[in-house]
């Protein structure tokens, strides 16, 4: 050792290197929400978290989490101190692309931003590619990639695995998971972290275990609470009275030490008016809920909106609107009409490989029968052509009959789509749609999904062999009911 760092040892306590918090708090430097820079000292989230993996000794553990907790820069940085002054190799598996990226800027900037005084105990690296870095004076190596683009049982072993967002991997998760279970060591740490997606895949497996007993892995909970910047400020004046249902959570953070205040309640309204869909998927409130209430199915139990009645009539002074789902080849034909004023579908009809002039003139017989006063039909791909056909159909044979004030076509985008997924989802989870009792189309809405693009985006669409026309148009009906009849 020179005499330099010599010197810089005695000024420096060389417990530092010995506790993963305090390494972190006096060497490395994290990007703050606001984009700033500063000293990465532990939350209260990380506190609680890095002493039960202190206070457990063992060495597996999962991480049912809300967003932004912090727990992936925590575990990077655990990584990353085990690679600068040990002998180890580290894995990370992100679960998308962009996650990735994101792994890697974190444990380049505890690299870059090593405090100048002390950068002759910073250990040199020498390979230092966009996959894997190495640490010749400790003989160590990280390698964080996305799972699924790198076998990671492959030539390698780790003694510290870090799978991040585990729960999101692809349908491949079973075999990226055994694959870096066998490339880790008998004594590596391994750590599963991620949001809930559903109650199925590998790491809601692991996390039942956890919760059944299983001493293998050490399962942690952290709900949204525990983020102190979860909150909204209220005006002057302004009182939150808590519903039912809130009531329920606030029971629950209560019954975990943590009182919520008014303005975390109005965070929580605003968030969920957000992300209806999936609000208790990025943000859980209870570790045995969680996996239920979260997941590909976007509309969830919606049973009790579910109607007994099959044979609505007419009302004269109800307001009614309709939406069309054009269907070709195996794909239906579908028409949705929703009573305005009583909140209620009372037509759902599809059909499929029957002649155009069939089709368009069942669905102007549907619109001359229920007075439709706005009439919603896709505009696209043949779409577009049906339409047409529909309008002149209309303007032919219904002229004078008090029917169509106004055809809206509708291109169904993935900005629309979110926004009719969000608006029916709503409807459902509030009591404001009565379905009907259709048991096909009832069974399209359950199997109606969310996936996550690579670019962490969400897409919405059916389970692969079923199909989504009814969706469709009972997303478009609800949708535009509320939107153009006011």
């Amino acid at each position: 050792m020179t005499a330099i760092s010599q010197q810089t040892s005695v000024r420096y306590n060389l417990d530092v290197f010995k506790r993963d918090d305090l390494f972190a708090a006096n060497l490395l430097t994290i990007r703050t929400k606001k984009m700033q820079l500063m000293r990465f000292k532990y939350n209260r989230a990380q506190r609680d978290s890095y002493a039960r993996i202190q206070a457990t000794g063992k060495r597996k553990h999962l991480w049912v989490k809300s967003r932004q907790l912090g727990f992936s820069t925590m575990l990077q940085a655990i990584l990353f101190r085990a690679n600068c002054y040990h002998t180890s190799a580290s894995l990370t598996l992100a679960d998308t692309i962009d996650n990735t990226i994101k792994m890697r800027a974190i444990s380049n900037l505890f690299y870059a931003e090593w405090p100048r005084e002390f950068i002759l105990i910073r250990p040199p690296r020498d390979q230092d590619s966009a996959v894997r870095v190495t640490y010749p004076r400790t003989r160590s190596e990280s390698l964080i990639a996305t799972a699924g683009a790198h076998r990671a049982g492959q030539g390698a072993t780790y003694n510290y695995v870090h799978l991040s967002e585990l729960a999101h991997y692809n349908e491949d998760s079973d075999n990226v998971f055994a694959s870096a279970l066998q490339a880790a060591t008998p004594d590596a740490y391994i750590f599963g972290e991620s949001t809930p997606n559903g109650a199925q895949g590998k790491f809601y497996e692991l996390c039942q275990r956890a919760l059944d007993g299983d001493g293998e892995w050490v399962l942690h909970f952290y709900p949204w609470w525990w983020a102190s910047e979860y909150r909204v400020e209220l005006e002057d004046g302004e009182i939150i009275t808590p519903t039912p249902e809130e009531e329920e959570t606030i029971l629950k953070a209560h019954q975990n030490g943590f009182e919520l205040t008014p303005e975390q309640i109005k965070w929580r309204r605003s968030k969920i008016l957000d992300i209806p869909t999936t609000f208790l998927q990025e943000y859980p409130e209870d570790v045995y809920t969680c996996f239920l209430r979260s997941g590909s199915g976007v509309f969830g139990d919606f049973s009790k909106t579910i109607g007994k009645e099959t044979n609505y009539e007419y009302c004269p002074d109800h307001r009614y609107i309709a939406a069309i789902d054009w269907g070709e080849s195996i794909d239906y034909t579908v028409i949705c009409i929703i009573d305005k004023t009583a909140n209620c579908e009372v037509v759902l009809d599809r059909w499929n490989r029957l002649p155009v002039d069939t089709t368009i003139r069942r669905l102007a017989d549907y619109c001359l029968q229920w007075h439709v006063e706005k009439i919603c039909p896709e505009a696209n791909s043949i779409g577009s052509v049906y339409s047409q056909l529909l309008v002149k159909a209309l303007e032919k044979n219904y002229t004078n009959h008090k029917v169509i004030t106004l055809v809206n076509r509708f291109t169904t985008t993935n900005e629309l789509k979110r926004m009719m997924v969000d608006e029916l989802h709503y409807a459902l989870s509030n009591g404001f749609l009565t379905l009907l009792p259709d048991n096909i189309a009832n069974d399209e809405l359950r199997k109606f999904c969310s996936k996550q693009n690579v670019n962490g985006t969400y897409r919405f669409e059916a389970v692969e062999g079923a199909h989504d026309d009814t969706v469709i148009a009972r997303m478009a009906a609800n949708y535009f009911a509320r939107h153009l009849i006011g």
